[in-house]
């Protein structure tokens, strides 16, 4: 297994047991907020300017940002799964999910886009999805399980499967695709199957619900890796864009405290 692609997933993996742990420990605000931080997105946009260079993940962050779309419509459609089906809910959810990331991600590649057009209907369809789960209760977990080795290998063995399929396919297509599968929940999608698994769809749903709050620190994220991986290289310009998410996560949550 080459270094790049060990440190890729170990990295990943982490995120997603963190991620995870949150919603047990803190409760599903918090952790939804992180689920929607540009963690996945950050990881694979950097290895991509890492591996594939920096202009090839400048372009790719276009159709990154523009794929908040297709990431709002898995997460829509995991949360009408475990509505819809009592019995094999987690199946069918990842199932229709999936199929729908990859209807509307097939759809957006047909229109061409800039990073400000990109950046403007992003920002305009976070909050309308928001309002999708306005009456979904958040639901603070009671009973947690005990996180022994065989709990916590279970879920690095799930989150790296997923992951590992996901990058794979991303190397070996274009920018464009490439963009849009970056936006695939590469680590959401891991906490959604873990925290459905282990406690249930009310726990998931109440998780998905807080998700939103985190996708505008994803989609500045992939806006400043646009402007500054060609300018500045991978290293600086990751740095510059988790400066600019970061920002955003505290004006967001002060926003939000005065508002309360």
């Amino acid at each position: 297994m080459e270094p790049l692609f060990l440190i890729k997933l170990i990295a990943a993996i982490l995120v997603v047991l963190t991620i995870s742990i949150l919603e047990e420990r803190v409760g599903p605000k918090i952790a939804g907020f992180f689920l929607g931080f540009p963690t996945g997105t950050a990881i694979t946009l950097f290895f991509f300017g890492l591996e594939l260079g920096p202009k090839f993940a400048a372009e790719s962050a276009v159709f990154n940002i523009i794929g908040v779309l297709a990431l709002q419509t898995f997460v829509y459609l995991y949360y009408i799964g475990t509505l819809k089906f009592r019995k094999g809910s987690i199946i069918f959810s990842s199932l229709i999910s999936i199929i729908g990331f990859l209807a509307m991600a097939y759809f957006i590649k047909q229109l061409n886009f800039t990073l400000w057009s990109s950046l403007i209907l992003a920002l305009v369809s976070i909050p309308l999805f928001s309002h999708f789960f306005e009456k979904v209760r958040n639901i603070k977990i009671k009973k947690r399980v005990k996180l022994g080795a065989k709990v916590l290998l279970f879920r690095a063995l799930l989150s790296a499967l997923i992951i590992v399929s996901v990058i794979h396919i991303a190397e070996l297509i274009g920018p464009r695709w490439a963009g849009l599968l970056s936006s695939f929940p590469l680590t959401v999608f891991p906490v959604l199957l873990i925290v459905h698994c282990t406690y249930g769809a009310k726990e998931v749903d109440s998780l998905i619900k807080n998700a939103p709050t985190g996708w505008g620190s994803k989609t500045f994220y992939a806006l400043a890796v646009g402007l500054t991986y060609p300018i500045y290289g991978i290293y600086w310009g990751t740095l510059i864009a988790y400066l600019i998410a970061v920002t955003y996560s505290l004006l967001y949550i002060r926003g939000m405290n005065k508002t309360a």
